[in-house]
């Protein structure tokens, strides 16, 4: 998150609002927001509402169970998913530069 934490003046100056949506509990999420100094939005989302509704849970997990996908959607001012990537693992993210271009396509 820290390549994140670092672009958001640029995020910013694109009139993009950046949230991140965590599946540990709020308390967890609120530790992690105070020591790394975060300052966007982190939501909580322990029941998975969101990688639910949007697709994004790992569907061959070796236990079974349902855990979220690293994700990074642009959703555009009329509510539509403008770009998506879903990464295969933890490190499995999109560049910096990459998502500003997007949004840059987006005016």
């Amino acid at each position: 998150m820290s390549q994140l934490r670092h672009s958001i003046f640029d995020f910013d100056t694109l009139g993009a609002q950046v949230i991140a949506v965590c599946p540990d509990p709020m308390e967890e999420v609120a530790r992690v927001v105070e020591t790394d100094h975060l300052d966007y939005t982190v939501l909580s989302d322990p029941d998975l509402t969101s990688v639910f509704a949007y697709g994004v849970f790992h569907e061959n997990e070796p236990r079974g169970r349902r855990i979220p996908r690293p994700s990074t959607f642009i959703i555009g001012r009329d509510g539509k998913v403008k770009y998506a990537y879903i990464g295969e693992s933890t490190s499995d993210r999109p560049e910096i530069a990459t998502v500003m271009d997007e949004l840059r396509t987006l005016g």
